[in-house]
């Protein structure tokens, strides 16, 4: 190929590249060159020149979780399906600052019965009992008569229960599983089988959660023996005579408002 010929051809490519064509004659094109891993998404281990633009690139928002089920606390839909006991905090539904008119929105008029409930020691205070089915009932007492803020929540069916699985009906093996060891008062009086939570696993709930025990089986075994386990005396979880009577939890006190008590 002489010089002339290849001056023509340069020429030729020139004036295609000035008017915006490819300065490739025709049927010269080469094959394309296969995609680079930066195509496909990821960085090339090397740019392919000094001259390659790189193009910065926003981070993807990563999607939401995707479910068949809404992400929504579904005891927040139904308050009735709530039987948590938070002691010191709320009973299912029931807050510290629940009013009397709260309560009948929550579980409706039909549900509640007002009068004055015993606390012991003969002594009574104003109350609500909510009267529901499938063993949910309890009774409220509240701080004053006009019935604005709980003191505490009482005569607690089974379904309720603290995070712990504290429930009235729990056994000696389930408490003491629950508790570790502890100790309670004697049997045969006003606070007969109060158990004090003080030094037991369930301490952080001293003075806003009470338990009482009773015998259900063998009653009689509280009395017999050198040491009775009856009376205002404290006694260890451990004493002997405590497993012949079988005890259970019968009644489960939760305060809300301590320092609002008498005010």
């Amino acid at each position: 190929m002489n010089r002339r010929f290849l001056g023509l051809l340069g020429a030729i490519a020139l004036l295609s590249i000035a008017c915006g064509g490819s300065p490739e004659p025709e049927g010269s094109a080469l094959p394309p060159a296969p995609e680079s891993e930066a195509v496909q998404g990821e960085p090339a281990d090397e740019p392919a020149d000094d001259l390659a633009v790189q193009v910065p690139t926003e981070p993807v928002p990563s999607r939401p979780p995707t479910s068949d089920r809404p992400l929504v606390d579904e005891t927040q839909v139904d308050p009735l399906a709530d039987t948590t006991v938070i002691p010191g905090e709320r009973v299912g539904p029931i807050t510290r600052d629940t009013n009397r008119q709260q309560l009948a929105a929550i579980f409706g008029e039909d549900q509640l019965r007002d009068g004055l409930i015993g606390v012991g020691e003969g002594f009574e205070e104003p109350g609500t009992w909510v009267e529901l089915e499938e063993g949910r009932s309890l009774a409220i007492i509240w701080t004053d008569e006009t019935r604005s803020r709980p003191f505490e929540v009482r005569e607690l069916d089974p379904a309720w229960h603290t995070p712990e699985g504290v429930h009235t009906g729990m056994d000696l093996a389930e408490l003491r599983q629950v508790l570790g060891d502890f100790q309670f008062y004697g049997f045969a009086w006003d606070y007969g089988g109060t158990i004090q939570l003080d030094n037991s696993r369930l301490d952080a709930y001293r003075n806003v959660l009470y338990l009482r025990m009773r015998p259900s089986h063998n009653e009689m075994s509280i009395y017999e023996g050198d040491y009775p386990i009856i009376g205002d005396t404290l006694f260890p979880s451990n004493h002997p005579r405590l497993d012949e009577v079988e005890p259970v939890v019968h009644s489960m006190i939760v305060v809300l408002n301590p320092h609002d008590w008498g005010d």
